[in-house]
């Protein structure tokens, strides 16, 4: 069985650069049996955060900037009841419309990498550098899943099950985000997780036209007729996890999984970060 591990798109420079070294030589412990591909964005913050890193790394050109909402464009052609809930929709700060606006650079580094990659792999899958992933991936358990749908991972952590069981009672606000997060980390360091598919009402991860987008795998049919950047430049790509089953999931029905992997944002306790994403309204 032959697996491409795509890992793609940048680092965000909120996080510690001990992580990013720690991440590079799990997800090669890991996916030891696959090939590998590194790829980030050729810009002078994405260089500096690279620098010192020893692999094999592709530097891409970013895309220009297209003037419209993916989020937005998302919910004028998606039923109303997928984004039941949604708050991002709502936001109306700069900083809130540029993340929406921004939202498909996911996508195009993946595309950037996939068509720059040989072909023929059983499987491929989708990595982002601030993944943080359960020390003991069920990888075998994961490819089985992925013979016959479309996998898309993500542990939220707003679910009930972490908010309920880890939320401290405290005025401070860093007590409780730091509460929530040891508890998201310790739920994937345990390894345990619940497959998310039609018959799940899970009001978090919408089943629904929306693809969990830690880490993916795909088949080659599932990326093969759909053009991502004709797509974005013409203002027809959905924004994040609706942009992923826009593209993935059109031929085969697919997966979400929570729990095994979040990202770094998500788990950092340190009150630095706390700070830095607080002020970056992105906690």
């Amino acid at each position: 069985m032959k697996v491409a591990v795509l890992i793609n798109g940048n680092y965000h420079p909120y996080l510690r650069r001990q992580n990013l070294h720690e991440n590079i030589e799990k997800f090669q412990r890991i996916f030891s049996e696959c090939d590998i591909y590194y790829q980030t964005w050729d810009d002078p913050q994405d260089r500096h955060i690279f620098k010192d890193v020893d692999i094999d790394l592709k530097f891409v050109s970013k895309p220009d900037p297209v003037d419209y909402d993916p989020f937005i464009y998302a919910s004028q052609n998606l039923p109303a009841e997928v984004f039941d809930g949604i708050s991002r929709f709502s936001k109306t700060s700069d900083i809130a419309l540029k993340l929406r606006k921004f939202s498909c650079l996911q996508h195009i580094s993946l595309s950037k990498q996939y068509n720059s990659i040989p072909k023929g792999y059983d499987f491929y899958i989708r990595l982002r550098w601030d993944a943080y992933l359960n020390d003991n991936f069920p990888l075998k358990d994961i490819l089985k899943l992925a013979e016959d749908n479309v996998i898309g991972i993500a542990t939220a952590n707003n679910h009930d099950s972490i908010r309920k069981r880890w939320n401290v009672k405290s005025n401070n606000e860093y007590e409780r985000v730091r509460s929530v997060r040891r508890g998201l980390k310790e739920h994937i360091d345990r390894g345990l997780y619940c497959l998310i598919d039609a018959d799940n009402d899970y009001h978090s991860n919408r089943w629904n036209s929306f693809l969990s987008d830690f880490l993916i795998v795909f088949k080659e049919e599932d990326m093969e007729g759909f053009d991502i950047e004709d797509s974005y430049s013409n203002k027809g790509l959905y924004g994040a996890e609706y942009g992923w089953h826009q593209i993935l999931c059109r031929k085969r029905k697919h997966i979400n999984i929570d729990g095994i992997v979040s990202i770094y944002r998500n788990i950092d306790m340190s009150y630095q970060t706390y700070v830095k994403l607080k002020k970056s309204k992105t906690l």
